[in-house]
């Protein structure tokens, strides 16, 4: 049989190297926690918890990425459509807002300060990791993350700020979300005819335009049933 705990030791120093790879090349991690409000048999809140990072969940993140970013590389190398997880650069006024505030709170230095308004992000990156378990921790990661764009998809790649990645997709969730499923349409019935090809063509910008917008609803939803689910934890 498979020797779990050593599969298990070599996925972990893949995850540490790819984490090393990812931050060398100025991907930004936020640390921003994640809520779950725990219910009962009969829906109502009984706790409030906070999902943990660890070396388990890290080790799984990093599969994902790794396998999302090969998948994207391998579309946008023969210039290919398909439904890219754009992520652009913030704007200049955002980061400059930014800067500014965390200056003034003390949580950067004038260096610092001055590479994050230039939109480094690496800066950024040794902004959050600065102030990882200090008091100015929820300040940066929330004023930082703000001074970001929205993620999208798109037809044609165009790159992901936050990852630091030559291209990006969705792959690694074809059951429960749409753009992952057509990208594996795309690996599937790549190179079978012209005419998939041109359909594909026809049909992804707005298929890519809708998910969008179909995503920012769902993420709208599941903010509304979370606060009303605090409140009813809370009363």
């Amino acid at each position: 049989g498979v020797d779990l705990r050593a599969f298990l030791r070599n996925a972990d120093a893949l995850a540490r190297a790819r984490r090393e790879i990812r931050r060398k090349r100025g991907s930004i991690d936020f640390d921003t926690p994640e809520v779950h409000v725990l219910l009962d048999e009969a829906g109502m809140p009984v706790d409030i918890v906070t999902r943990e990072r660890t070396a388990a969940t890290s080790l799984v993140e990093e599969a994902m990425l790794l396998a999302n970013e090969c998948v994207a590389e391998f579309l946008a190398d023969r210039d290919l459509v398909s439904a890219y997880r754009v992520h652009e650069d913030p704007s200049p006024g955002s980061l400059a807002s930014a800067a500014k505030t965390l200056t003034e709170l003390g949580a950067v230095e004038g260096g610092l300060a001055a590479g994050i308004m230039l939109g480094d992000p690496r800066a950024i990156n040794a902004a959050v990791e600065d102030a990882a378990g200090t008091a100015f921790a929820p300040q940066v990661n929330a004023l930082l993350l703000r001074a970001q764009q929205r993620a999208v998809y798109k037809s044609h790649n165009e790159g992901h700020y936050a990852l630091g990645a030559r291209a990006y997709c969705h792959f690694t969730s074809p059951i429960r979300r749409y753009p992952d499923l057509l990208v594996h349409r795309m690996v599937r019935d790549y190179g079978q005819s012209k005419e998939i090809a041109e359909h594909f063509e026809q049909v992804i910008p707005e298929i890519a335009s809708q998910s969008s917008s179909r995503e920012r609803r769902a993420i709208e939803a599941e903010r509304e049933v979370e606060a009303m689910k605090k409140a009813e934890y809370m009363e």
